[in-house]
């Protein structure tokens, strides 16, 4: 139950300030419109709360669901009684002003409990469209950085391939140098071959020359 611990807490402020202020406006010489006006704020805040308490109260165990959900009944009740308790206080007089002539500018101080409630929930509702779009702005952020990762890591794969064939290329680029050294001293054994039957014919036509001028 901590999650809502501190928002429990705010409501049970919030109702205790409204029910001391109905009782003011009910005593003679009491300030009853200044009263009244007061626990129209008052009622803002806690049906703000009281959103806030059920949102949170989506995130708490099973354990603990059964005995705040008995309490989100509770206080949707208490704001229901203040709510009827404001409209019953209210002169006829002050709903005629209201009423009569084009729409004006809210004010709280001069807004019947019905027009408070429906400023706030317009309020929730704008919040919540607000909510719905951060909330899809980031739902846009994830699927992008998930695209993102998955390109990340494709590329990473690509890169490990590259570097295994330049290491293949390197292997490859040693045979071949290891394959031309063998020939090049393949080349120069059979240089010298040549080199010594070149000796070879030449001693033999010396020979043959030398005793072809000794017969004559």
């Amino acid at each position: 139950m901590e999650e809502t611990e501190f928002t429990r807490g705010l409501i049970e402020d919030l109702c205790g300030e409204i029910e001391d202020l109905l009782t003011r406006s009910k005593k003679k010489g009491g300030k009853k419109q200044e009263c009244l006006a007061e626990v129209q704020e008052k009622l803002v805040s806690l049906t703000r709360a009281h959103r806030s308490f059920q949102v949170e109260l989506k995130s708490v165990s099973m354990s603990d669901a059964a005995q705040l959900r008995a309490l989100d009944i509770d206080y949707g009740n208490r704001i229901k009684k203040y709510t009827a308790e404001v409209k019953g206080a209210e002169s006829d007089k002050e709903r005629e002003l209201l009423l009569a002539g084009a729409p004006k500018a809210f004010d709280p101080a001069t807004a019947t409990t019905q027009q408070v409630l429906q400023k706030t929930h317009q309020q929730y509702d704008e919040a919540d469209e607000s909510v719905q779009r951060g909330l899809q702005i980031i739902s846009d952020i994830e699927n992008t950085a998930s695209a993102t990762i998955t390109t990340l890591k494709a590329q990473g794969e690509q890169l490990v391939r590259i570097n295994e064939n330049l290491d293949q290329l390197k292997d490859e680029m040693k045979r071949a140098e290891i394959l031309l050294k063998a020939f090049g001293r393949r080349i120069a054994t059979d240089k010298l071959i040549m080199f010594w039957l070149f000796l070879v014919v030449l001693g033999v036509v010396g020979i043959i020359v030398v005793n072809s001028v000794h017969s004559f």
